[in-house]
């Protein structure tokens, strides 16, 4: 059992065998600590104070979780691999590719002498440069960036992007290694219908500082940004205007890139890294259940949310946390509307699958919700979810002063719904 911070109310139980961590109370550590077989559960309670029935519960659910090992029990068969395929959360499907840990192991030695702090202001310097390298190629040779958009620049830009992706998540890893943890998944993944690539830093919550877990959220971009600064660099030679185009397009995809990943309304760098710096995992699902909550008081009754500042700012981050996710996917469909209107009626077996993966964990939830509800609070929910929906329909109607559509009917029917009636065609 490792202890947490000290100005945290939790400790860690890390479970060797499958890599598991677990956060619970001080009291919950404290039974846990007690349970070494020196007494029974009765003398437990009389000696703690704790109800033993309190007490019991908790080694019940200590069992299940499987920290709690029976010293007179056969020896327990090895741990099984981690699954290739998984699905994490709604909109997230992950497969695993490979193990890396013994790669990383190797390879923190050679980077541990050059972590030091003065790399963030070298790197901020790196990445002025590449700005004013880019601004001068810009204003004096006035590149034509269409020359990396020709088939042969194309396949090797996309080349060089997945292998920078690869090198992000790589720094992610040698990240949790120089803290000492271990990391057991590494692959591909389709996150809100976009393509991208993962690497579970769970073992960072390990970390008892803060910052450690801060620099291992921060990593990627670390590399990604210092990789991208190095190659700008190149600017400053004379370059001939195809690889000056295809150097100034690689520039500009890591950029926006990195300013998506800061993104920090889903599970991305700059989520972990604001959770890391607050320490306060599943920040994102207590601020979307704050968020419900202003609209469960009117629709089920019961007591008001508190409208303190913090209670309503985690309330807004939730509601801005909520819409993220399907706006990601409405704007993965809309990118991909060309490629499934080409592909006719496959395109919509497409569309059905991509729709049942990103909102079918939330509808059960929200189905399963509803069943345990009373008659009374069901019509309310039902009513106030209509209420919402005549709102959403009244938005995408709304004609601009110009008399022309508003930006929603015009991604509506220029792109999603002639590729919802082609792929029938």
């Amino acid at each position: 059992m490792q202890p947490g911070p000290e100005d945290a109310d939790h400790d860690l139980v890390v479970v060797e065998d499958d890599g598991r961590y677990l956060r619970v109370s001080r009291p919950q550590a404290r039974v846990l600590g007690a349970l070494d077989g020196s007494c029974t559960i009765d003398e437990f309670s009389d000696r703690s104070g704790l109800p033993a029935e309190s007490v019991r519960g908790l080694v019940a659910q200590f069992s299940a979780l499987g920290v709690l090992v029976d010293a007179e029990a056969e020896e327990p068969p090895p741990p099984p691999p981690p699954k290739r395929l998984r699905f994490k959360e709604a909109g997230r499907l992950e497969f695993r590719v490979v193990d890396p840990d013994a790669l990383i192991r190797r390879i923190v030695p050679f980077v541990r002498p050059l972590v030091h702090p003065v790399l963030i202001p070298l790197i901020g310097i790196l990445l002025a440069l590449s700005v004013l390298a880019a601004g001068v190629v810009i204003a004096r040779d006035e590149p034509d960036i269409g020359l990396a958009f020709r088939p042969i620049p194309m396949v090797l830009l996309t080349v060089a992007m997945i292998g920078t992706v690869v090198l992000h998540e790589l720094g992610h890893a040698v990240a949790v290694g120089l803290g000492g943890g271990r990391v057991r998944r590494m692959g591909v993944m389709v996150y809100y219908l976009i393509p991208a690539m993962f690497c579970d830093t769970s073992d960072s919550w390990r970390f008892p500082a803060r910052s450690q877990r801060v620099m291992v959220a921060a990593a990627g971009l670390a590399v990604q940004l210092t990789l991208t600064g190095l190659v700008c660099q190149l600017l400053w030679l004379p370059l001939s205007p195809e690889l000056q185009a295809f150097i100034i397009v690689y520039a500009g995809a890591n950029v926006g890139l990195s300013i998506y990943n800061l993104l920090p309304l889903v599970k991305l760098d700059g989520y972990w890294m604001i959770v890391s710096g607050l320490d306060r995992s599943g920040l994102r699902e207590r601020a979307i259940e704050a968020a419900g909550s202003w609209w469960r008081w009117p629709a089920l009754g019961g007591e008001r949310p508190r409208a303190t500042p913090a209670e309503v700012g985690l309330a807004l981050f939730g509601l801005a946390c909520a819409i993220a996710g399907p706006a990601l996917i409405l704007y993965a469909l809309w990118r991909y509307g060309d490629f499934l209107i080409d592909l006719g009626r496959i395109a919509a077996a497409l569309w059905l699958l991509a729709l049942m993966f990103a909102f079918w964990k939330p509808a059960v939830s929200a189905g399963r919700g509803l069943a345990g509800m009373a008659w009374a609070q069901r019509t309310r929910v039902l009513l106030v979810a209509g209420t919402a929906v005549v709102l959403v329909l009244a938005v995408l109607v709304v004609v601009d002063g110009t008399g022309e559509d508003s930006l929603l009917v015009s991604a509506w029917t220029d792109r999603l719904l002639p590729a919802w009636r082609a792929s029938w065609s």
